[in-house]
């Protein structure tokens, strides 16, 4: 299983994108870009990639790599 991005959508929510498209709510990448967490409960059109491990180590990764200062 791979998320291939994250996106920030108009309602404010950050949402990692699976490989099937669905995009999952990521409470840390939402914090990180300084947006109020609002509980939905994890409403979210799911595939069930969220609920696999892979999600937190794409989490890690791309919350690294806006960490990283660019050259």
């Amino acid at each position: 299983m791979k998320f291939q991005s994250f996106t920030v959508r108009t309602d404010g929510r950050v949402e990692l994108i699976c490989e099937h498209g669905c995009g999952h709510p990521s409470k840390r990448l939402q914090e990180k870009f300084s947006r109020p967490w609002e509980n939905t409960d994890g409403v979210h059109g799911c595939c069930g990639c969220c609920s696999h491990e892979d999600f937190t180590k794409y989490e890690d990764e791309v919350l690294a790599s806006l960490s990283t200062p660019k050259p």
